[in-house]
Order: structure tokens, then C-alpha cells, then sequence
């Protein structure tokens, strides 16, 4: 109802501005002058009316942003061309004794109706307004119990990894690296066994960072950590630099990982690798996509390293016994937990762009660095906050709902998601968070495929040092009942191997569900699976 007497208060405006000038035009002495101020006037709410019609046709007949406006301003745009050519028409026209009859027009009384519509017609948006707002007082309480639903447990500080973690930090973990960092870590990623693990600058730099690496160590060892958030009050602009700087601290790990083993300490090396593990499982301990992302980067650099470690020594299952505190963290159950809180943080951010409050923090976050539109918060308030919304609550809804499902399945529903929302009109806001949320999906699948394959590779270590040859079949491992063999999570089938010489490769098959026989992945061509290999020292354990 408000919405339709906003749209009559506006065309009332218009006409009675368009009788005034009319009855204004029509008593210049010059018809030059009142013809264009009759073609100013009129030409004012054609101009702008016609200009937003357009744009919302642009958009939301294009499929690309929906506001349902367009035929409202269409309406609006042709009832004011109508109605102002009748009054052109009525007012020019002469009467029998040859005056025009805009000249007995009033001014002042066509002036006094339009300043009384336009003050109408502000008072009814401000009422509409008012209603969104006390809506969004509601939707903020809802973001914040959203929030503090799934927000971790306080942790006392004696029991707390944070503390220890934050410690690290500040000792001097995130000082600056030396100039050469990035190509030791790059080496060791790609071909570790070409690093010289003597060169006295890396060495100097692992002696400097080793007591502070201890201490990570010992932190990660404990079951709980949590990093002081509020979470009752959620918000995209929350800053996260704990979460970064644990990537930092893993990095260190993983090169202190390597220059252990080097020198003969594989004990050591494995537990580097196990406290990578532990400390993507502290990352994932918070409900946030950005920090289960960042879980998941870790978890996959603990497994990087142990498949490079023990393709380069001779571990023996004394060493590999370290190893026997890695444990599966699901990501689904986690993932679930994280969609609830960035439905919380959505929330929030719906009131944040609805008030234009931190934008420029917000613009960065979205990248937007540039192009931000002025505040425009009253009209998004009224005519798209109610749609934008319901468009995110929809998708979100969707895409919460298949978490369980098998990859394929989920794959199906996020794939439908995405063409609805090319083929289909999507509020501004929701149209940029909404991809954002498919992508973690995938990722998701790839972790939970990487822990497995580190499982399932460290059973077959020790299978051979058993029986002095790695399984020819992955079912060989569970002859003593010790080992469950664990499904690949993009197929839903058992994990697989595939020889190699006398090694071996475990893999699952990835995100394109195509098996290329344990091929290493092409990011490019889309194609590989996802793998560890196994290969035999001379030297090794027999």
C-alpha cells in the first residue's frame, strides 16, 4: 500500500509542477521563454524517470540484477508523459474568447499543491523508511544470535593454543624474512631434493627460528584454540590477522620440517608435520569460510611435506609412530557450521550497505577499489533491501541443503544455482556473495580427498616396512583389521592405486570425477587426479 501511494504522491508532484509551469509559460511576453520553461519543466521527470526505466530494464529484463522496479518506473514514466501532454493540451487550448485557459491558472495555488505533494510524498517514504529500519533492528539481533549459535567455546587461558600461538608471534615469528624465503620454499615444493639444506643462511635462519617453532609445536599439542572474537556483533570488515599469521607459522614449520630430516632428525620432521596438521585443525576450530580456506591450505601443506619427506628418507615406523595423532577433521560438519556463520555475516553486511556504514572497508573487501557508488542507502533501504535479501536467504538455503549430499549431487544443485543466477534477475548485494559461497565446495571435497590419501599412504609405509613392498592392492591393508579403507569423496568409491616401478600411487579422482589412472593434475587442462606417491629408498627400512 505504501509503495502505491508513493507512486501516486510522485506522479501528483509532477503533474502539478508541469500545470505551474504551464500556467507560469503561458503569461511571459516572449512565448519563446515560457516554451522553454514548459519544455525544462516537463522535460525534467522524463529525463530522469525515463533514465532509471531504462537502467532497470537494463537489468532486470537482462537477467542480471533483480529490483522488480521496472514496471512501476515504466508506469510511472508513460502516466507522466500522458498526463503532462494532456495538461499542455488542456491549458494552451483557447477558450470561446480567444484567452488560453492556463492564463486563469493560479501559480501560487498549482505552487502551494506541489510543495504539499512533494512533502506528502516525503513523508510517506520516510514512514517506509521507518519500517525497514525497524526491520533491520531485527535482522541485526538475528545476525548476532546467528552468530554466538555456532561461535566456538571460551577457552580458559591455560588451556588455550591462541595464547601460546600469539606468543610465537609476537617473539618474533613474523619478523621479515630473508631475501632468498620465497625461493626455499619454492624449491621445496617443487623439487626438494635439489635444496641445499647446508647453505648458511638457511641454516642461520632455521637456528634463529627454531625455539619460537617449539613453541608452535607446543601450542598446536593442545585441543583447543580460540582467538578472542566478538562474536555477537559479526561483521565483513572483522579483521582476521591471526589466521594469516598461522599460514606464516606453517610455512616455518614446513621448512624447519625439511632441515630436520636433513640432518638426520626424522623424528622431529614428522612431528613438524603432524603440528601443521593440528594447526589446520585450530584454524578450522572457527566457524568462517575465510578461516576454513586457510585450514584447508594447511592441511595441504602438512600433506605436501610428508609425501616429500618420505620420498626422501628412510622413515622407520619408530619415526612414523608420531604420526599416529593424525586424525580426519570432516569437512562437511565444519563447512555447515561456517555456511550458519557467513549467513550471519551476510546478515550483517546487509546492514552495513543498508546504512552505508564502513563502506570503504567493505568496497575492499568485495574488491572494489574503485567506482563505489555515493550513499544511496535511503532509496536501497526502501525499494531493494526486501528482494536483495530474500534473494540470498533463498540461495543460501540451497546450498546449505546440500552439504550432505555426494559431490556429484552438490555439484548438480551448486551448478543450477549458478545458471539461475546468470539467467535470473538477483538483488545487488546477494549477487555478489552468493558465487563466492560454490567455490568452497570444492575445496571442501579436496581436503577431506588429501587427509584420506595421507592416511591411506602412511598405512602402505607401513605396510612395507612389514612386509618390504608396498600393497598391490589398497584391500592388502586391511588384512590385520588395523586399517579402514576410506571412500574418495568426489566419487563416493574406495580411494585407488595404481603402480609406479616399485612405488605406488594413491589417488582419488578429483574434481573433474574422471580417472586418469593416478596422473599428477593440470590446473590448466583440468585434468589429473588428486595424488600421493610412494617410492622406495635404498636405504629404507626393509
Amino acid at each position: 500500500m505504501g509503495y502505491a501511494l508513493l507512486w501516486v504522491e510522485d506522479l501528483a508532484f509532477w503533474l502539478l509542477l508541469i500545470a505551474w509551469a504551464i500556467a507560469v509559460g503561458v503569461r511571459f511576453r516572449r512565448r519563446w521563454r515560457g516554451g522553454m520553461l514548459m519544455a525544462i519543466v516537463f522535460g525534467v521527470p522524463l529525463f530522469l524517470w525515463g533514465g532509471v526505466a531504462l537502467l532497470f530494464g537494463a537489468t532486470d529484463v537482462g537477467g542480471r540484477m533483480g529490483s522488480a522496479l521496472f514496471l512501476p518506473v515504466a508506469s510511472l514514466f508513460g502516466a507522466i508523459v500522458v498526463g503532462g501532454l494532456v495538461l499542455l493540451v488542456l491549458g494552451l487550448r483557447r477558450d470561446q474568447t480567444k484567452y488560453v485557459r492556463a492564463a486563469s491558472w493560479s501559480p501560487r495555488a498549482l505552487a502551494l499543491a506541489a510543495l504539499a505533494a512533494l512533502a506528502v510524498h516525503t513523508m510517506t517514504f520516510w514512514n517506509l523508511d521507518l519500517a525497514v529500519r525497524q526491520r533491520m533492528d531485527a535482522m541485526r539481533i538475528e545476525a548476532g544470535t546467528l552468530a554466538l549459535a555456532v561461535s566456538p567455546p571460551r577457552v580458559p587461558d591455560g588451556e588455550n593454543a591462541a595464547i601460546y600461538y600469539q606468543q610465537a608471534f609476537e617473539g618474533g615469528l613474523l619478523d621479515q624474512p630473508p631475501e632468498g624465503y620465497e625461493d626455499w620454499l619454492a624449491t621445496l615444493g617443487d623439487t626438494p631434493e635439489t635444496f641445499d639444506f647446508d647453505q648458511p643462511e638457511f641454516v642461520a635462519y632455521m637456528q634463529r627460528r627454531g625455539p619460537l617453532l617449539a613453541l608452535v609445536r607446543q601450542a598446536s599439542a593442545m585441543p583447543q584454540c580460540t582467538f578472542n572474537r566478538d562474536w555477537g556483533r559479526p561483521s565483513f570488515t572483522m579483521l582476521l590477522p591471526e589466521t594469516q599469521n598461522m599460514r606464516a607459522a606453517a610455512r616455518d614449520l614446513k621448512l624447519e620440517a625439511h632441515y630436520r630430516a636433513a640432518h638426520g632428525d626424522l623424528r622431529g620432521a614428522a612431528e613438524n608435520v603432524l603440528a601443521l596438521h593440528r594447526m589446520a585443525e585450530h584454524v578450522a576450530q572457527e566457524p568462517l569460510l575465510v578461516s576454513l580456506l586457510v585450514s584447508y591450505a594447511l592441511d595441504a601443506i602438512a600433506v605436501n611435506t610428508l609425501e616429500h619427506l618420505l620420498r626422501m628418507h628412510p622413515f622407520t615406523s619408530e619415526d612414523l609412530a608420531v604420526l599416529d595423532g593424525w586424525r580426519l577433521t570432516p569437512a562437511n560438519p565444519r563447512l555447515q557450521r561456517a555456511y550458519r556463520m557467513e549467513e550471519a555475516f551476510a546478515l550483517a553486511m546487509f546492514n552495513q550497505v543498508a546504512e552505508w556504514r564502513e563502506m570503504d572497508a567493505l568496497g575492499q573487501q568485495l574488491g572494489i577499489t574503485s567506482g563505489w557508488p555515493p550513499n544511496v542507502s535511503a532509496v536501497y533501504r526502501v525499494f531493494f533491501l526486501s528482494d536483495d535479501l530474500a534473494d540470498y536467504r533463498e540461495a543460501m538455503a540451497r546450498i546449505q541443503r546440500s552439504v550432505m549430499l555426494p559431490y556429484r549431487e552438490r555439484q548438480r544443485v551448486l551448478n543450477d544455482l549458478e545458471t539461475d543466477r546468470k539467467n535470473t534477475p538477483m538483488g545487488i548485494v546477494s549477487r555478489l556473495l552468493v558465487p563466492a559461497l560454490g567455490a568452497v565446495e570444492t575445496a571442501s571435497a579436496r581436503h577431506d580427498a588429501q587427509q584420506r590419501l595421507a592416511l591411506v599412504a602412511l598405512a602402505a609405509q607401513r605396510y612395507r616396512g612389514q612386509h618390504g613392498g608396498y600393497p598391490e592392492r589398497l584391500e592388502d591393508l586391511t588384512a590385520d583389521g588395523a586399517v579402514v579403507l576410506l571412500k574418495d569423496p568426489f566419487s563416493n568409491e574406495q580411494l585407488r592405486l595404481a603402480a609406479r616401478g616399485e612405488g605406488i600411487v594413491i589417488y582419488s579422482l578429483g574434481p573433474n570425477l574422471q580417472d586418469d589412472g593416478g596422473a599428477a593434475p593440470d590446473e590448466q587442462l583440468q585434468t589429473g587426479d588428486i595424488i600421493f606417491t610412494l617410492n622406495p629408498l635404498p636405504n629404507a627400512e626393509k
